[in-house]
């Protein structure tokens, strides 16, 4: 509970809520990354381009998560936008 005219504290926590709105929104995320990337592996259309994408797709991701946990708004658009360029180079393959 906060004091009169002060606001109330963030929770830094990893137990707080704002790691469980990263991990749903992780779990989400992943779930799509998987499909595109195995469907890439199952039509045999991989190279080096896909790799990078899977790369920046997985690091994005555990940078956001970090972002996300801090609470900096203007560096999580930036982190997600990463992670979504790796996912269209993996999706330009199928292409």
């Amino acid at each position: 509970m906060a004091a009169a005219g002060h606001p109330p504290r963030r929770s830094c926590r990893p137990s707080g809520p704002r790691s469980k709105i990263t991990a749903a929104g992780t779990i989400g995320s992943d779930a799509f990354a998987t499909a595109v990337s195995q469907t890439a592996v199952a039509a045999g259309r991989t190279d080096n381009l896909t790799l990078v994408g899977a790369q920046l797709f997985l690091w994005g991701r555990v940078a956001y998560a970090i972002v996300y946990l801090i609470g900096l708004p203007w560096l999580r658009t930036a982190v997600w936008a990463v992670s979504v360029l790796g996912l269209i180079l993996i999706f330009a393959q199928l292409l």
